[in-house]
């Protein structure tokens, strides 16, 4: 048992089923993105990010009155920190299946995601080279860790993998709805912090270690009518230490619920208008319109393989250019794409000084000008940016051009003889890209080296790969 509220598309059942392995790049360093620490509620993983107190993250180093161990009891309102909403980007959830999956149970998990899918623009995609993704395992590879149901709650920080845990028994309709529903960023119903109101919780009737599957979480964002028929509400007889009692019972007037709570196999259709208002909330306007930061010359990798797979989840999106393959044209990446909206747009912004969340937000701007656009979102008004002047103007067709021989240079004989090029299992290689077009070829140029010495050196560069000395 466990979760709250999400969405996708049948279509994608065919797709995700064929997801296993991906490609390695060549070599790259990994992003320099910490894991995530989580407190684990019940069968929920809450990345610490998502943890707010007075508007700031929460510590949860080693010692913080904050941090939470597994079968910890502490009701998150008694020291006042809320969770934020961490959804998806663009709804779109990466996902890679662990190698025990059977192609049964792939199916079974892509019809759930379809499920959640059916109101709200959300949907489920296969992971190709994505950093930021949701791994479905069945085995813990971390034999101090039990094994269960269990998943982590939304996507709290991007370009990090995020887990769904579902042991041999979790593999039925009720619990995959359920780890999914807290996979796309919903907590447990019974947990709402106003729940009180609506039911009481009898903890005399439920063990020391299971106690926190019952702490109230307090939201930082709306939830909607309480739902007792909610996928993420739990039975009445939840964890009870006596089978003849039930630990939660319906407040006064809400008594013909008492069967009937956290029974439900799929989600209601509550939870369908709580995921399909949270989620709808994605395509909405700047609120704030002036730099939040200082303008810059020099750039972050993650920052920019951060945006290009942000690119590549709204090309997916239905909210977005609702396209089967992304960021991805005829299996080979969308060069075009990439060298407008990354280079011309979110680059130039992040030089002038805007946050890379309003950098990105302009993207998403500019794209639901486009005619593509709003042929696809017929009455749908398009959003609109601030102008702005850019510290750094960048050639978007040296940088097109640069791609294309880098993805020439990944197929050829004398390169790294990918017959893919820059392209893992149909999707964009957005770690390769991000480092020999970003770290090497950008910032030589940025140093004022010549479009000539910069390319250089990245062939140089990817020569002095192991990859690159087996093959050669």
């Amino acid at each position: 048992m466990k979760t709250r509220r999400v969405w996708l598309s049948t279509a994608l059942a065919c797709v995700l089923v064929t997801t296993l392995g991906h490609g390695q790049t060549a070599e790259p360093t990994a992003p320099l993105v910490p894991p995530a620490t989580n407190i684990v509620i019940g069968d929920q993983l809450i990345d610490s990010t998502s943890v707010i107190e007075a508007g700031r993250p929460v510590d949860l180093t080693p010692g913080s009155r904050f941090l939470k161990p597994r079968g910890a009891t502490v009701d998150s309102n008694g020291f006042g920190w809320r969770i934020k909403f961490s959804g998806w980007d663009a709804g779109v959830i990466p996902i890679q299946f662990s190698s025990e999956l059977s192609t049964a149970q792939r199916e079974f998990f892509a019809n759930a995601c379809a499920d959640w899918g059916r109101v709200a623009q959300v949907s489920c995609i296969p992971r190709t080279s994505q950093s930021g993704y949701v791994v479905v395992r069945q085995s813990n590879p971390d034999p101090a860790v039990a094994s269960g149901c269990y998943s982590n709650v939304g996507q709290a920080r991007r370009l990090v993998a995020y887990e769904i845990h579902l042991s041999p028994e979790c593999w039925n309709t009720r619990n995959v709805h359920h780890e999914l529903g807290h996979a796309f960023g919903f907590i447990h119903e019974h947990q709402r912090p106003d729940r009180d109101a609506y039911i009481s919780i009898d903890l005399s009737n439920v063990a020391a270690d299971a106690r926190s599957q019952f702490d109230r979480i307090a939201l930082a964002d709306p939830l909607g009518p309480y739902d007792f028929l909610s996928v993420m509400h739990y039975p009445r007889g939840a964890f009870a230490a006596d089978s003849s009692r039930p630990t939660i019972v319906p407040q006064a007037g809400y008594g013909s619920f008492a069967t009937t709570l956290g029974t439900a196999a799929l989600p209601s259709d509550l939870d369908h208008a709580a995921i399909q208002h949270l989620y709808t909330a994605y395509l909405r306007p700047l609120s704030l319109t002036a730099p939040l930061e200082l303008p810059r010359t020099q750039f972050d990798r993650n920052d920019f393989l951060d945006a290009m797979e942000r690119l590549h989840a709204f090309y997916y999106s239905r909210m977005g250019l609702n396209r089967p393959a992304g960021l991805s044209v005829n299996n080979k990446p969308d060069f075009l794409g990439l060298a407008t909206w990354i280079f011309d747009i979110y680059l130039a912004a992040r030089s002038r000084g805007f946050s890379a969340e309003q950098a990105f937000g302009m993207v998403v701007a500019d794209i639901s000008q486009s005619t593509e656009w709003r042929g696809k979102h017929p009455g749908q008004a398009p959003l609109t940016r601030p102008s702005f002047t850019p510290v750094l103007s960048f050639d978007r067709a040296e940088f097109l051009d640069t791609l294309n021989r880098l993805d020439a240079f990944y197929q050829s004989a004398d390169g790294l003889q990918r017959p893919e090029g820059l392209s893992i299992s149909g999707g964009p290689d957005f770690l390769g890209i991000a480092t020999w077009l970003f770290d090497v070829y950008l910032n030589e140029r940025l140093r004022g080296s010549s479009s000539t010495v910069a390319w250089s050196r990245v062939v140089s560069s990817i020569q002095a790969t192991d990859e690159w000395r087996r093959k050669h």
